[in-house]
């Protein structure tokens, strides 16, 4: 998912906007219902001067999303300044988003694009893009030490 999202915004030459992460909570409805002390600002998690190294500005949230959501809302109230795509399950396997239709989408005139909606992801099979994303993403610096502490406990004589 991360890996299209940097796929997405880089294609459109927008900044991306990281949700908070959360336990693992069945789908994103439960996602959103979490509260914010059980949530972690995803600069914590990943490493973001690696991701920004693929040339996507990166704004990591320190508030739930649906919070997020709203407080843009406020601060871009003009509907005229959105581009929202929602679609159904139907409408997201009858036609896979691929990157022609990103490429037209970067000239479009709104200052927010929203992928609204549970699954949005799954419109964007990895099959149908070209750039490559993959070497930019990897754990924070604190994850990747203490996963290797880990491995150097778990070492048999």
């Amino acid at each position: 998912i991360l890996e299209r999202a940097l796929l997405i915004c880089k294609t459109l030459r927008r900044s991306c906007v990281m949700p908070m992460a959360g336990r693992h909570s069945s789908l994103f409805p439960n996602y959103n219902k979490l509260e914010a002390e059980d949530l972690v600002e995803m600069d914590r998690v990943l490493d973001f001067a690696r991701m920004a190294e693929a040339g996507v500005r990166l704004l990591p949230l320190s508030t739930p999303l649906p919070e997020f959501v709203r407080a843009l809302q406020a601060a871009v109230p003009d509907e005229a300044e959105w581009w929202t795509l929602h679609q159904s399950k139907e409408d997201k396997r009858a036609s896979p988003i691929r990157m022609d239709n990103l490429t037209q989408w970067a000239a479009r005139p709104e200052r927010v694009v929203y992928f609204a909606g549970p699954t949005m992801w799954q419109r964007f099979g990895a099959r149908n893009f070209t750039l490559p994303i993959q070497e930019f993403v990897r754990y924070s610096g604190f994850f990747r030490a203490l996963a290797a502490d880990v491995v150097d406990a778990l070492r048999l004589p």
